[in-house]
């Protein structure tokens, strides 16, 4: 209990001394904000400050609990040094410097509207054959005839190739002549 209490003051310490300094540095200016200039509803969208938080929070907190106590039981307790201290002056100061740079540079990363097309996740067929990392030395095939339906050869394909989904008769129809359907149990 003393040492989580002294990492939460570390936190809190480095939040208001460290987080001052960067600030300094580097902190935001007059501009305007990229979601004050391109408003559009799709890439650039007005959240409230509670939810803009906790997406912060969870980036550089999310992971703590779970690799400290991994690393706890691996390495001992230097590890809290490593993650208190990691998350000080590498993921804060990460996370910070990161928006500030997208400021700067007119909110540029990657937009959803980059997507278009593809919402729902799929691509063109054929595009593992340029994959060249050797992730498997074959690529599943799904066998209808062995089919129970239970969408584990989707977990466990290393090529995400096999995709399970539902399709109206519509949706076979206007499907490619090489997409293997089965009956929905």
């Amino acid at each position: 209990m003393i040492s989580f209490i002294l990492c939460l003051l570390t936190l809190v310490v480095g939040y208001f001394t460290y987080g001052k300094f960067i600030e300094k540095t580097f902190g935001p200016d007059n501009r305007p904000t990229p979601v004050q200039q391109h408003a559009d509803g799709v890439d650039y969208i007005r959240m409230p400050r509670w939810k803009i938080f906790m997406i912060q929070f969870l980036n550089i907190a999310g992971l703590g609990p779970i690799f400290g106590a991994i690393l706890g039981a691996k390495f001992g307790a230097s590890c809290f040094l490593w993650i208190v201290l990691g998350s000080i002056f590498a993921g804060a100061m990460h996370d910070y410097l990161a928006a500030m740079i997208s400021l700067r540079h007119n909110g540029e990363s990657l937009p959803v509207s980059t997507f278009v097309g593809v919402e729902d996740g799929t691509f063109p067929l054929g595009l593992s054959a340029f994959e060249k990392r050797g992730v498997a030395s074959a690529a599943p095939v799904w066998m209808p005839e062995n089919c129970i339906q239970c969408n584990q050869c989707s977990i466990v394909c290393p090529h995400a190739a096999i995709r399970p989904f539902v399709l109206t008769a519509e949706e076979v129809a206007a499907a490619p002549a090489t997409l293997k359907t089965t009956e929905k149990v």
